[in-house]
């Protein structure tokens, strides 16, 4: 029993320890959404364009 009620309150410290440093903000964390955001836009784009330049070099004759 001893053992488990260690662990359990080690549990605990652990627990509040990690909520802590995930509640804690920081301009870091705070970047981190917009960079993932402007990262997927600039992926978007450059597959459109990517799209756009396979589809008239396959055929040159029909502009989009």
């Amino acid at each position: 029993m001893q053992n488990s009620k260690s662990y359990r309150k080690n549990l605990k410290k652990e627990i509040k320890v990690r909520s802590g440093y995930e509640n804690s903000i920081t301009p870091q964390s705070l970047n981190k959404p917009s960079q993932r955001r402007k990262k997927n836009t600039i992926i978007f784009v450059i597959r459109i364009i990517l799209k756009f330049t396979i589809y008239n070099s396959f055929f040159p004759d029909q502009a989009l």
